[in-house]
């Protein structure tokens, strides 16, 4: 039997916070059967970033490609969650002690990198400060031709950045990003992904909902790109 799939999406609430001072989200219905309408059909207003997203290099490019030019092959495939524990940031130090890019690093699931930092983000209660990736370790996934970086914190980059530089090494990799992923009690190891973004026309950014099921060990190929 397969294992189970995991859900590692924040939901979308009333009570969602996408970013400090964005408007929470609101759902209502603009036809009701209860109104003697056929079928209840609703309309949800929030920012394309609240609960778990996929960026776009629209994000932090003026002229980056919007998140409906993205390849979803980026957010379907084998996947490795690390487990960091620095509080400050992802360095390359701390991808190193997880393993990644050391001598047994490799296989198809080195190609989408989870990091699940001690600063689990809930969705509602926006950090004044998050572990972020540094440029440099940005450069070393890329490097390593890691193809996806997903976090569980609502920012690659410090939440005051304006110059957003682990963005924008990513995205000059081509990487796929993933904000806002739920990692509570998902244990290090290598795993299938399924996290492809709703297909926004024009947008920076799209919701996802973001699945893991647990990979069984197989031998290590190359990086798979």
């Amino acid at each position: 039997m397969p294992a189970p799939w995991i859900d590692i999406s924040l939901p979308v609430a009333h009570d969602s916070v996408a970013w400090e001072g964005l408007a929470r989200p609101r759902l209502r219905f603009v036809a009701r059967i209860d109104a003697g309408a056929a079928v209840n059909v609703g309309q949800l207003d929030c920012s394309l970033h609240t609960g778990t997203h996929a960026d776009a290099p629209l994000h932090v490019l003026a002229d980056g490609a919007a998140v409906d030019r993205l390849d979803p092959a980026l957010f379907v495939g084998p996947a490795t969650v690390i487990r960091t524990a620095n509080p400050d940031a992802i360095t390359r130090d701390d991808l190193r002690a997880c393993g990644v890019g050391e001598a047994a690093w490799g296989g198809p699931a080195a190609a989408r990198v989870l990091v699940a930092t001690p600063s689990q983000y809930d969705g509602v209660r926006f950090p004044a400060a998050v572990p972020h990736l540094t440029p440099d370790a940005a450069g070393h996934l890329a490097a390593l031709g890691v193809r996806l970086i997903g976090v569980n914190v609502p920012s690659l980059d410090p939440l005051d950045s304006r110059g957003m530089a682990a963005h924008r090494v990513v995205f000059a990799a081509g990487m796929g990003v993933l904000e806002n992923l739920d990692l509570r009690g998902v244990p290090a190891g290598t795993y299938d992904l399924v996290a492809a973004p709703v297909r926004v026309v024009g947008a920076d950014a799209a919701p996802v909902r973001a699945l893991l099921r647990r990979r069984r060990a197989v031998g290590r190929p190359s990086l798979a790109r």
